[in-house]
């Protein structure tokens, strides 16, 4: 009798902790967008993110803040963004609004081994005869949206900017497959090799 119940102990607490790990585990480590009509699959690294400082923050304050705070290792400043690394900044990263020098962060991305860097902001190219406040409605109004000066004035090409960063891939994919508004729905990034 108390072998049984030793068996039904060992497959009860293996079940527990197979369940508990398979929790664990669900946390998404990916993302993706669309470029050339295809699902572009990029991995997450959580260990290091990009940080969009605010006009007049005091740089050298919000590095030590990073250091001392957080215990980051490593940080890169390049064109107004930090990328830090290390440490305890993916704490940070959940909680990031409460800080106000830092207007977004957003967790640094691969793709095979290229660094993508993505910026808060999401570039679009309107269909014929679509409005830019139909995208907008779409969202729900979770974008601002400004359109891209850096193109042909006729160039129906906007850049929306998500209230809240962490929403950013999923306002990005769901313009480009529900909206039917859009040729094309892509988060701003740039690929380091």
């Amino acid at each position: 009798m108390i072998t049984f119940r030793f068996l039904l102990f060992i497959l009860i607490a293996t079940f527990s902790a197979i369940s508990c790990q398979k929790d664990h585990n669900d946390i998404l480590d990916y993302e993706y967008f669309w470029g050339n009509d295809e699902k572009i699959y990029i991995s997450t690294d959580y260990s290091s993110y990009l940080i969009k400082y605010s006009e007049g923050a005091d740089l050298p304050d919000l590095i030590s803040f990073l250091h001392t705070e957080f215990n980051v290792d490593t940080i890169e400043d390049f064109n107004n963004l930090l990328i830090a690394k290390g440490g305890f900044i993916r704490d940070l990263g959940m909680s990031f609004e409460n800080y106000p020098d830092i207007e977004y962060m957003i967790p640094v991305y691969y793709l095979n081994d290229s660094r993508i860097v993505v910026i808060n902001r999401i570039i679009i190219k309107l269909k014929c005869d679509v409005d830019i406040n139909k995208v907008i409605e779409f969202t729900q109004n979770q974008v601002t949206a400004i359109k891209a000066t850096n193109f042909d004035p006729d160039d129906r090409r906007y850049l929306l900017y998500p209230y809240d960063s962490k929403l950013l891939f999923d306002i990005a994919n769901n313009i480009h497959e529900n909206s039917g508004l859009v040729q094309y729905s892509i988060p701003d990034h740039f690929i380091e090799p």
